[in-house]
Parts: structure tokens; C-alpha cells; sequence
């Protein structure tokens, strides 16, 4: 019997060559391939999607998913992009400070960090309060 993960990735497979061409389906389609660990597939979905529509979560994704395959400019590159399209959100942020961290950027993830903590709180949250707190004791 086929795992979930083999039977949704077929599924999509077999419906890509006549949906491909809508984003919410190329979103979909990457965030499956990322959940299912096929980071080098949701890379090339996430470029694809990337040159068709832009939204913060797909450049979030795609950020994650050069994380994942240790493109670390290009993962650079995409996080601070999505942090300068919405420069009040916290979670574009989190991300570059997270990778600075998994590269050894102590500097850099300071920096970044220490914005994180400064910015205000729009709406307090749980995961606000965990990223901030995952972010002090990094520091």
C-alpha cells in the first residue's frame, strides 16, 4: 500500500500538466513537495511560481526551501527580499535570522535579532512570543 506522501504527490503529478499555469495550484503544488522533504522539487516550484506571482508566503517558502538545500545566498537573497515587502511582519525576519544562525553569521544574526526584539507587536501572540524567546536565546 502507497503512503500518503507517495499517493498526494501522484495525485498532483497527474493533475499538474493541466493546472500548472494557476498559481494557487503551483503554491499548493510546492508546499507539498516542501512538507514531504522534496526540497530540490519545491525549489523549482517556488521559482516557477515566483516568476508568474509574487506573495510573501510563496517567497517564504521558497526561501525555506534554499535553506533546506543549503543555497544559502540565494535563501538570503529571498528572505530579505520578503522582509522588504512587508517590513512590519516579523516572520520574513525570524527566517533570515534563523538562517544566519544555522550558517555560523553571528554578526549578521545579532543584527537582525536584535531588530526582531525591538520591533513593536502589533498582535501579541504565541508564536510571536516563541520566535522572540528562540531569538534571545540565541543571542
Amino acid at each position: 500500500m502507497k503512503s500518503h506522501p507517495e499517493i498526494s504527490l501522484k495525485v498532483y503529478e497527474e493533475i499538474s500538466k493541466e493546472l500548472i499555469h494557476r498559481p494557487a495550484f503551483m503554491y499548493n503544488y510546492g508546499v507539498t513537495f516542501f512538507q514531504y522533504g522534496r526540497y530540490a522539487e519545491s525549489v523549482k516550484i517556488f521559482e516557477d511560481l515566483r516568476n508568474k506571482f509574487v506573495t510573501l508566503d510563496g517567497m517564504l517558502y521558497l526561501g525555506k526551501s534554499y535553506r533546506a538545500v543549503k543555497q544559502y545566498n540565494d535563501a538570503e537573497k529571498i528572505f530579505k527580499d520578503a522582509s522588504f515587502m512587508v517590513p512590519n511582519r516579523l516572520i520574513p525576519k525570524y527566517d533570515l535570522f534563523m538562517l544566519y544562525h544555522e550558517i555560523g553569521d553571528s554578526k549578521k544574526a545579532d543584527a537582525v535579532g536584535k531588530e526582531i526584539l525591538n520591533m513593536p507587536v502589533k498582535i501579541p501572540s504565541n508564536k510571536v512570543d516563541s520566535m522572540k524567546n528562540e531569538i534571545k536565546k540565541c543571542l
